[in-house]
């Protein structure tokens, strides 16, 4: 698996384990979540992940803010979807990176354009 793919498919995991954090105010999943931030951490040291590293950065904030915080069932909803939400919009705007080029509606090799649309549905 290519770096560009790891780096999706663990923020995919981190998306996940986040949100199951996140929904149990911080009951479940706490050593998985370690586990996956650590590894994606390893993926954004390099210096031209900054943007995405201060984007990933505020996504895991948020969500350890609420989880500190003992916020109540309806808090935790919308911390839920808001985690989601960004988690997802991230990956998505990776995805959009990866396959589009003006003047071509696929990129790459067909196992590159296979690896994408998996991506995708995940």
């Amino acid at each position: 698996m290519h770096q560009w793919e790891s780096l999706v498919h663990l923020l995919q995991l981190e998306r996940g384990c986040s949100c199951a954090w996140v929904a149990s105010g911080g009951k479940v999943f706490e050593v998985i979540i370690i586990s996956h931030r650590s590894q994606v951490t390893g993926l954004l040291r390099l210096p031209e992940h900054s943007e995405l590293r201060e984007r990933v950065t505020a996504l895991r904030s948020k969500a350890d803010d609420v989880v500190r915080s003992n916020a109540d069932s309806a808090e935790l909803a919308h911390a839920f979807y808001e985690t989601l939400a960004g988690y997802t919009d991230l990956i998505a705007s990776l995805l959009d990176d990866r396959t589009t080029q003006p003047g071509s509606f696929l990129k790459g090799s067909s196992s590159r354009q296979v690896a994408d649309a998996f991506g995708s549905l995940k």
